[in-house]
């Protein structure tokens, strides 16, 4: 899916947003995916009670184009 510009027409997709510097360091590149699989298990947590390890919790933010953070925004 592409996003488009609630504004627009949607005859095309989203301009990139202005940088919002913060005066860090920006993220460094990183490897693309992983991507979907066919046949995958659909499930909200990928979490199983056999699955080893010490649980992440991952966050972050949405910025829009006013470099401010964007509500309710999924991650």
């Amino acid at each position: 899916a592409i996003a488009r510009d609630a504004a627009s027409t949607g005859n095309g997709p989203l301009a990139p947003t202005p940088e919002c510097d913060d005066g860090d360091d920006t993220t460094p590149p990183q490897m693309e995916g992983p991507y979907f699989k066919p046949n995958s298990p659909r499930r909200n947590s990928l979490v199983t009670p056999s699955t080893p390890g010490v649980p992440l919790t991952v966050s972050g933010y949405v910025f829009g184009r006013a470099c401010r953070p964007i509500s309710g925004a999924l991650l």
